[in-house]
């Protein structure tokens, strides 16, 4: 079981995975333990993951039978901060996402392209609303139109961070 501790954040309870130091490692074993805090701890109506590194844990929440909705924000594994193994573990990311998300969020026309084109798969477009650069503002920015409580349990695997917002 992962240990975690829980805190309420605006109506929304948070749960705080353990993390391995190191942006790579880090990375991967945040998403990796807030998987296993879905698909083993409470029952969640749907998995909301952020950015492609969620996507190399996705497998676990379809054989557990849990809807899951991934958002796009970029493709990470051109960044430059991702070279090397980095960045091919994103694009392994990117690739089993696209495989076991039963939908696509991508923020941009662009990221919907670039999905359909080379891997055809269909995405809903939707761009943050002005003034929003992520859901997570709702938490920054009271003006966002996004709910602060979902009317039904969900569960979004990522990192509260006050620069950028849910980061993965």
């Amino acid at each position: 079981a992962v240990s975690h501790q829980l805190r309420l954040l605006r109506g929304v309870r948070l749960v705080r995975a353990p993390v391995l130091s190191g942006r790579s490692v880090g990375t991967v074993s945040h998403v990796a333990t807030s998987m296993l805090h879905a698909v083993a701890g409470d029952r969640y109506d749907v998995l909301h993951l952020h950015a492609l590194a969620p996507g190399l844990v996705a497998p676990l929440a379809r054989l557990r039978g849990i809807p899951t909705v991934a958002t796009v924000q970029g493709l990470d594994w051109q960044r430059a901060k991702w070279r090397g193994l980095g960045a091919t573990v994103l694009r392994t990311g990117e690739r089993w996402l696209v495989r076991h998300a039963d939908a696509i969020v991508a923020v941009s026309r662009d990221l919907a392209d670039y999905y359909r084109d080379v891997y055809g798969r269909e995405t809903v477009v939707t761009p943050p609303p002005a003034g929003c650069s992520s859901p997570a503002s709702t938490f920054r920015n009271r003006s966002c139109p996004w709910p602060s409580r979902p009317a039904r349990p969900t569960i979004s695997p990522g990192a509260m961070v006050c620069v950028t917002g849910l980061a993965p």
